[in-house]
């Protein structure tokens, strides 16, 4: 398997969107939907590793609803790391710096990583409450990220 992130965002919201008559969630590549959750990969030359510095993935998923009321997009998602795990962001939309990115959850490392993937807890940030319009307060769990590092012989950067 390549290096990315797999990451359900919350299993709760896109059942809700799914169940509304007008709900859609559209998934732009590189970004894949799958059973588990969406596919993220590593952006080529945007590696850093789970023990510090940054990772770059690219893809986005949009989540839309209520006639255009709710209307949520996750795009290029960067992991930050430090000592207590990781920050998730994602990229800025509609703001006026595109390179712009929002910090949307806290990650906290799980213990039971394997040797190609580490999994963490996601808990909502302020920026991500805002993002979500508020539908859930900071420190709200999100579904847990997956990130997968190159298995021997992918062909990931």
């Amino acid at each position: 398997m390549d290096a990315g992130i797999l990451w359900p965002i919350k299993t709760s919201l896109t059942a809700y969107i799914e169940s509304l008559d007008d709900g859609k969630i559209d998934v732009m590549d590189p970004a894949e939907s799958r059973p588990a959750g969406f596919w993220f990969p590593l952006q080529a030359g945007r590696a850093g590793t789970a023990a510090g510095g940054s990772m770059e993935f690219a893809g986005s998923v949009r989540l839309s609803g209520h006639w255009g009321m709710l209307d949520v997009e996750f795009r290029d998602p960067r992991l930050d790391f430090d000592d207590a795990g990781a920050v998730l962001l994602i990229r800025e939309r509609g703001g006026i710096n595109q390179d712009r990115f929002v910090a949307i959850a806290r990650l906290t490392r799980q213990l039971d990583a394997s040797a190609t993937a580490t999994d963490f807890a996601a808990a909502l940030t302020g920026e991500g409450a805002f993002l979500l319009g508020g539908q859930y307060p900071a420190g709200t769990a999100l579904s847990p990220v997956r990130l997968h590092s190159a298995t021997p012989g992918s062909s990931s950067a």
